[in-house]
């Protein structure tokens, strides 16, 4: 599906105007509400830079075929006890508007799962030396830098937060690596349940802690 021509490109162009008009007024109420908060202004730069770079991509002749992508999108929502392990993937597909692009969701899931998935984990491509996994990984730009430079590499980025794993996302369709898998949710659940036994070569944890925003909350 190309997301660059014709109709597609127009309803990108509103979203993201919808989606700037959010986060002014997001913006003008942390203004106006007199709130010193270093962490809201850095999750709404972190939102704008995410805008450009699509703005930047829709102005380009480039296209996309997005739907590959579901298969390297692996977020668990919190289940119900009867809940399975793909329907809770395909909930998280639903989630980044995977019915505004196919017409049977079911039909999908069946043909899709088996790329992301042997026997209910993570499938190793033949190429990889076992799987690099990042641990926390915020909005991506650390492990999108070094996927670009080791494409034959597999790389699983762990991220607790949805919108950051979908930020992530964004950023392997608009700047091109396909090497990195996205595990999102609580970890202690989702990489025991997803990563095969003994895949992992490496493990990185750059940033262990939430970050200290001091006086996040402080009145000016």
């Amino acid at each position: 599906m190309a997301v660059t021509t014709g109709d597609d490109k127009k309803a990108a162009e509103a979203a993201i105007k919808r989606a700037e008009a959010k986060l002014n007024e997001e913006e003008r109420n942390m203004k106006s509400d007199g709130l010193k908060n270093k962490f809201g202004d850095h999750l709404i730069a972190e939102a704008r830079r995410d805008l450009n770079a699509a703005k930047k991509f829709l102005a380009s002749d480039t296209s996309v075929n997005v739907k590959p992508s579901f298969a390297r999108f692996l977020y668990l929502p919190k289940s119900t006890e009867d809940q399975s392990t793909e329907s809770r993937i395909v909930e998280g597909w639903k989630a980044i508007g995977l019915e505004q692009i196919v017409d049977d969701v079911k039909e999908f899931a069946s043909s899709t799962l088996p790329k992301a998935l042997d026997h209910g984990k993570l499938k190793i491509t033949e190429e990889s030396r076992g799987i690099c996994l990042e641990v926390g990984s915020g909005s991506g730009d650390w492990i999108l830098s070094r996927a670009k430079r080791d494409w034959s590499q597999q790389w699983v980025a762990s991220e607790f937060k949805f919108d950051r794993c979908a930020s992530i996302r964004q950023k392997c369709l608009l700047e091109g690596p396909r090497n990195v898998h996205i595990v999102g949710g609580d970890a202690r659940e989702c990489l025991p349940m997803l990563l095969p036994s003994s895949c992992v070569s490496e493990v990185h944890i750059n940033f262990p802690e939430p970050p200290v925003w001091h006086d996040a909350c402080a009145r000016e």
